[in-house]
């Protein structure tokens, strides 16, 4: 075996030693005012406009849900993913978004691995408590214990805050932070139920009024893949001694 092949080989371990996840969608929704952001679909709240109820794009080029007679609102996002991945099917993955909220009531949130209305993981911030449910068939499984936020962490209305759900096979963790993005809560668990979600798509789930500035989805590389690099790594000492004989 030649030198360059050799560092060719040597180049797909240092590859393998970094491979990191990638951010597959992200978006701060730049659409024009009164219109959906592209690739989101509304399936619950309707869509509405500045002087209307409903999921819309507002002056300040915010996605926000305003509806007064206080139902939940759910967006889905199920449009195009880098990566190979489909919107609809994703597993591992981090999902977060930047909200706010004009008053300290109700609630605004994220889900994950979901499908169709009434099935998903939820995470979110409901008045000064920060929650992680699985809802199955519209039903209600609080996972974790409630994170109650005090002192200076209290909501604020109006505030931009981070909220993060990461799923990592039967591993569930949830995260707040706070308008200087110090983490002010976090929920994890390993979700083994029979209930439990393996895959879906990713979207927004909120009430009156709740404003969501961005959105971002980070995949993990398929476990095929990370094995596959890991082979090549153990082979390399195999290389060099041939190489050296």
């Amino acid at each position: 075996m030649n030198l360059r092949s050799l560092l060719l080989i040597s180049a797909l371990v240092i590859t393998a030693l970094t491979i990191h996840a990638d951010v597959i969608y992200s978006t701060d929704f730049p659409e024009a005012t009164n219109t959906a952001p592209a690739g989101w679909n509304v399936l619950a709240g309707g869509t509405g406009s500045t002087s209307s109820n409903g999921w819309f794009i507002d002056n300040a080029q915010d996605y926000r849900f305003a509806h007064t007679s206080g139902p939940v609102g759910l967006s889905a996002y199920q449009g195009a993913v880098s990566g190979g991945f489909s919107s609809t099917a994703l597993a591992d993955v981090t999902v977060e978004a930047t909200f706010r909220k004009a008053t300290n009531n109700y609630i605004t949130g994220i889900v994950g691995r979901a499908s169709g209305t009434n099935n998903f993981y939820h995470t979110r911030l409901e008045q000064n408590d920060f929650k992680l449910y699985r809802v199955n068939a519209g039903s209600f499984t609080q996972l974790g214990s409630t994170v109650t936020l005090t002192g200076g962490d209290i909501y604020p209305g109006g505030v931009a805050y981070r909220i993060l759900l990461d799923m990592q096979g039967t591993q569930i963790t949830a995260r707040l932070f706070d308008e200087v993005d110090s983490e002010v809560g976090m929920i994890s668990v390993n979700d083994t139920s029979i209930n439990a979600f393996t895959s879906g798509y990713t979207g927004l789930r909120a009430q009156n009024p709740s404003v969501y500035e961005t959105f971002q989805i980070t995949a993990v590389p398929e476990p095929s893949t990370a094995i596959l690099l890991l082979v090549g790594l153990g082979a390399l000492p195999w290389v060099l001694r041939r190489h050296r004989k």
